[in-house]
C-alpha cells in the first residue's frame, strides 16, 4: 500500500532540517558575518577609566634648596659683610648662604653665570655702604655700567621677583629711584634695615636673620 501523503511531507521536512544543520556546521564562519544594515547593540558595561599616567622620575620638578645670596662691593663693605655672612651661615648653614661668585668656569659668560647663581637663591641681601655706587674712573656711576656685577645680581633678582633686602651699613642712606639706573629703580622701594657696628651689631644681625627666616618659610 502507498504511504499516506502526510507521512511523505514529514519526511521531506526532516530531510531539509538535516541539510540545514549539516550546512551550518560545515561553514560556521559564514553565519557569523553581521549584515551591514543590522542594528548595532551597545555593550551596557562601561569601559574602565584608565588611571592617570605616573610621571617619570626625571619629569618631576625638584624644589630648589632655600638659600640666601649676599650681594656687596668689596671696596665698599667687605669687613662688615664678612661678619654678616658669618652670622647668617652659623644660623642657616654654610651651604645655604652664598657670596663672592669668583669661581666662574672657563669659557662661560660671567653675566650668564651670575644670573644662574642668583636664580637659585630664595632671598638676596644687598649690602649698601657709602661707596656702593661710587663714581668710576670713567666719570660715571658704577651701577650705570651694564657689566657691573652688582647691577647684574640685583637686576636678576628683581626681574625674577626674588625678595631683595637692602642692608645699609656704615651710615649709608637708602638710594632714591633717581640715583639708580631704570632697571634697578624698584630697589628704592624695597623695605630694608641698617646693620650698625658694635655694640648694636648682634641685635641688628638677629633682626635681619628673623626677617630672612620668615621669607624662607
Amino acid at each position: 500500500d502507498a504511504l499516506p501523503i502526510w507521512v511523505g511531507f514529514i519526511f521531506v521536512l526532516i530531510l531539509i532540517a538535516v541539510m540545514i544543520y549539516a550546512y551550518r556546521h560545515i561553514n560556521p564562519t559564514e553565519h557569523r558575518i553581521q549584515r551591514l544594515d543590522a542594528p548595532v547593540i551597545n555593550d551596557p558595561t562601561p569601559e574602565p577609566t584608565p588611571a592617570p599616567a605616573t610621571p617619570a622620575p626625571d619629569s618631576i620638578p625638584m624644589e630648589l634648596p632655600k638659600s640666601v645670596f649676599i650681594s656687596y662691593r668689596r671696596q665698599d663693605s667687605q669687613h662688615i659683610t664678612g661678619r654678616i655672612y658669618d652670622r647668617l651661615s652659623t644660623q642657616l648653614g654654610k651651604d645655604k648662604v652664598f657670596k663672592d661668585v669668583d669661581s666662574i668656569p672657563l669659557g662661560l659668560d660671567f653675566r650668564d653665570h651670575l644670573r644662574d647663581q642668583i636664580s637659585r637663591c630664595s632671598v638676596l641681601v644687598a649690602v649698601i655702604g657709602r661707596n656702593w655706587n661710587e663714581t668710576a674712573a670713567s666719570g660715571d656711576k658704577r651701577l650705570n655700567d651694564r657689566r657691573d656685577h652688582l647691577r647684574i645680581e640685583i637686576e636678576t633678582a628683581l626681574e625674577r621677583r626674588i625678595p631683595v633686602i637692602p642692608v645699609l651699613v656704615d651710615g649709608a642712606e637708602m638710594p632714591t629711584e633717581e640715583e639708580l639706573p631704570p632697571s634697578l629703580g624698584r630697589l628704592a622701594y624695597h623695605h630694608g634695615m641698617s646693620v650698625r657696628p658694635d655694640p648694636d651689631f648682634h641685635n641688628d644681625a638677629n633682626r635681619l636673620l628673623r626677617g630672612i627666616e620668615s621669607l624662607l618659610k
